[in-house]
């Protein structure tokens, strides 16, 4: 990956890295950008890819708003996603997140694109960026456009979980 002093970018060089990485080391994966960047749908689609037993990596990023009303990008983070449900009208995200102490998974409930009271960042806005599956390579899954890559997942009333709930911490 291409590091500078903001760190990587998921846009530019997060999946161009891991394919760089997985070539060299013949890892028979592909990496493939669930939605679009900011994506209000995003959690369905995890949701659809952890169904299939694939790895998601979540790109978060947090930022501040001054009196005006204007975004600044303070910095980012990556995490594991491995659950995703709604709950009525809320959707929630399960991930192991490296700076947690907690054993586990952190739950916590998504607003669009945003992350609700993300404990690790200090007087920010945490936002679902973008996320990205790791799915084993195969002839079908080397083509970009398929119809199930077309078609918009649901989100799950009850959770999806890539390992037993029990592990689960909720």
């Amino acid at each position: 990956l291409q590091w500078n002093n903001k760190g990587v970018r998921a846009d530019t060089d997060y999946q161009p890295g891991i394919d760089k990485f997985r070539a060299r080391h013949n890892i028979p994966i592909t990496t493939q950008l669930l939605g679009d960047n900011y994506d209000r749908n995003l959690l369905p689609k995890i949701a659809a890819a952890l169904q299939k037993g694939h790895d998601v990596n979540l790109v978060m990023e947090y930022g501040t708003f001054d009196a005006s009303g204007n975004y600044r990008r303070v910095g980012g983070h990556m995490v594991t996603a491995v659950g995703a449900q709604s709950a009525g009208e809320n959707q929630y995200i399960y991930m192991n997140d490296p700076l947690s102490q907690i054993p586990g998974a952190d739950v916590y409930k998504i607003e669009g694109s945003r992350v609700d009271n993300y404990r690790f960042q200090g007087n920010t806005v945490t936002y679902l960026r973008a996320a990205f599956a790791e799915v084993p390579a195969t002839p079908e899954t080397c083509q970009l456009k398929t119809k199930e890559a077309q078609q918009e997942p649901k989100l799950p009333q009850k959770p999806v979980f890539v390992k037993d709930k029990s592990e689960v911490k909720e």
